[in-house]
């Protein structure tokens, strides 16, 4: 979903050859929704650490693996 929405505001912003205000505001509901997806990264995060019962290792090792993805996607994103 980060991605997704990266790549959109990227290709707007490489397809446009002046400012529109239509797609200034479409560039800031992208970057509205990766704000919000950091956010959720955090919740997350602040979860698993108030969260010492989780029920098996498994779900331990898929919420660390879907938080690295994303950690991942918002590195690509600071690196462009």
């Amino acid at each position: 979903m980060f991605n997704r929405n990266l790549k959109s505001a990227l290709t707007m912003i490489e397809l446009a050859d002046e400012y529109s205000a239509r797609i200034a505001g479409e560039i800031k509901s992208k970057i509205t929704i990766l704000d919000e997806i950091n956010d959720k990264l955090d919740a997350l995060s602040n979860e698993l650490v108030l969260n010492e019962n989780l029920s098996n290792k498994e779900d331990v090792d898929n919420l660390i693996g879907e938080m690295d993805d994303l950690i991942n996607s918002v590195k690509s994103y600071s690196q462009k």
